[in-house]
């Protein structure tokens, strides 16, 4: 488990400017770093290796050059949901580490 004092002690040659860091269990890695990754239903969701606590969720998007189609646009209602999911998952995450759960 790393914390974010231990960060501080890299040296900054070696440090990374883009640094994920869970709300759990205060592990850190740069955002291609050892984070559990899949993609599910358009998602693309990063996990804590430590605690398996979501650490970021982003819509993936066909890259590929021969795509005409443009992808649909998200209802309010669909984003809304799924910033209160986020928001409810850090929030017990939050709760986790505060009561030593």
């Amino acid at each position: 488990m790393s914390s974010a004092s231990e960060t501080m002690r890299v040296p900054p040659d070696q440090q990374h400017k883009a640094t994920l860091i869970c709300p759990s269990c205060d592990h850190t890695s740069p955002p291609a770093g050892d984070w559990n990754t899949k993609t599910q239903d358009g998602t693309e969701i990063r996990r804590c290796p430590d605690c398996g606590t979501v650490i970021e969720r982003r819509r993936t998007f066909d890259q590929s050059p021969d795509r005409t189609e443009h992808p649909s646009p998200l209802t309010w209602q669909t984003e809304l949901s799924r910033i209160a999911v986020a928001w409810q998952e850090f929030c017990v995450a939050q709760t986790r580490r505060l009561t030593g759960r």
